[in-house]
């Protein structure tokens, strides 16, 4: 089997490989923008372009979405793990020549919704010090990435049974704080699990976000802003 080291590639060429072997077996080909817009953010065009040639078959590919996203859930990948994102990835670690130096490229590839994906990444750190394995160096530096950017692409997430049982994961409607003092804001916050922090020399709450009846998960912190009685 190869190993896999000192073969050379870029990394937009790792990810186009990637791509083929979870969109359903298609080698596509890298483009920069998806459509034309005026001004008034009206589509003028819309870029179409070809699927690209089958280098895998579409079961193939559906088994590496698979195995990718057990990566992610319960193996090396799981630094990336976020409860109700399916995400699929896969880490590496490759020594840098000569042998036997001591040098490393730490890397890892991550996409989502591991099912049906829509977005991929990769992260290389370049001679990390210390520890130096793909999944424990990168994975959290992807994490934060895809906590960014998965709510910013509106993709969904879905808890399962086990996750909806996981702390900080159930979700509770953000009550009305305008009006309250900081004991107040404590026990109305208190049941519901989650956290705030003031903001302003005053005793009495001006504005809040997030705003009053928005779902967000237990654990988050409020921030409220304080005014003089």
């Amino acid at each position: 089997m190869g190993f896999g080291q000192s073969f050379q590639i870029t990394p937009l060429q790792l990810l186009r490989a990637i791509s083929a072997s979870v969109n359903g077996g298609r080698l596509i080909t890298p483009h920069v923008g998806l459509r034309v817009t005026n001004d008034d953010n009206e589509t003028i065009e819309e870029f179409d372009r070809p699927l690209g040639r089958q280098v895998i078959t579409e079961e193939t590919s559906a088994a590496m979405r698979e195995i990718l996203e057990e990566v992610v859930s319960a193996g090396t990948g799981a630094r990336t793990y976020l409860p109700g994102f399916r995400i699929g990835g896969k880490t590496a670690t490759s020594e840098k020549l000569p042998r036997r130096s001591g040098k490393y490229i730490s890397s890892f590839v991550a996409l989502a919704p591991a099912e049906h994906p829509e977005v991929i990444a990769i992260v290389l750190v370049d001679e990390p010090q210390g520890a130096y394995y793909g999944g424990l160096v990168t994975g959290p530096v992807m994490k934060a990435l895809f906590e960014l950017a998965l709510p910013h692409l509106e993709i969904e997430r879905h808890f399962n049974e086990e996750e909806l049982l996981m702390p900080g994961v159930p979700m509770v409607a953000v009550p009305d704080l305008v009006g309250m003092s900081k004991s107040e804001i404590k026990d109305a916050l208190k049941d519901l699990g989650l956290e705030f922090s003031a903001h302003g020399d005053g005793d009495i709450v001006s504005s809040q976000f997030p705003i009053p009846g928005e779902n967000v998960n237990q654990g988050m912190v409020i921030t409220v802003f304080m005014r003089a009685n």
